[in-house]
């Protein structure tokens, strides 16, 4: 029926082109004077037809938007698989190369000890070496001391048994430090006394 106006109520006969509506008898010759218009049912005829084509072609492309939907699909899978494997490879690389820097340090610093060792214990020995050498040439020292204050006694008229009392004094043992001979023996006393005839 047409609704164009509510007064009226004819069947729907033609379709206004121009106005792309459906109308009736009364106002084709009214309101639609002059449009183009056709029958209402070849019109109805051609929109089926037109629906029927684009049905058949939208079925047609189906298969293809479900292929192209499935390989859409498809490749997202794929691809978070990939992220997937490269988050963990990296987490991988990630985990050996922190053991490899790790293992490197622990070497190099192990090696870097052994090292401070070696010259801790080099050090040591030379120390000890050059305590022996000290120790070795302070006693030459001290003997030569006491060889030449001999001598000198030796030159003087009870000479050994004043050397003899020097060195040995009140505790009955010797003494062969150069310091607590110098101490006993004054300078004065070996540049005055006169020599043994």
């Amino acid at each position: 029926m047409c609704h164009e106006q509510y007064t009226y109520c004819s069947p729907v006969e033609e379709f206004c082109k121009s106005c792309s509506k459906p109308i009736c008898s009364v106002f084709r010759l009214d309101l639609h004077k002059g449009h183009k218009t056709e029958p209402f049912q070849m019109t109805v005829a051609k929109a089926r037809t037109s629906l029927s084509v684009a049905l058949r072609g939208l079925k047609s492309r189906l298969p293809l938007l479900e292929y192209l939907l499935n390989e859409a699909v498809h490749e997202e899978k794929k691809y978070n698989n990939h992220i997937k494997n490269r988050r963990v490879e990296i987490n991988e690389l990630s985990e050996r190369l922190k053991l490899d820097v790790c293992r490197n340090i622990d070497e190099i610093t192990d090696e870097n000890i052994c090292k401070l060792d070696s010259l801790a214990h080099t050090d040591k020995a030379v120390l000890e070496s050059y305590k022996k050498d000290v120790n070795r040439s302070k006693k030459t020292i001290d003997w030569l001391f006491i060889i030449t204050v001999m001598i000198f006694f030796e030159k003087m008229p009870g000479g050994k048994q004043t050397f003899l009392r020097k060195i040995v004094g009140h505790s009955g043992k010797p003494h062969y430090n150069r310091q607590v001979l110098m101490n006993k023996i004054s300078c004065q006393e070996l540049v005055t006394s006169p020599p043994h005839q």
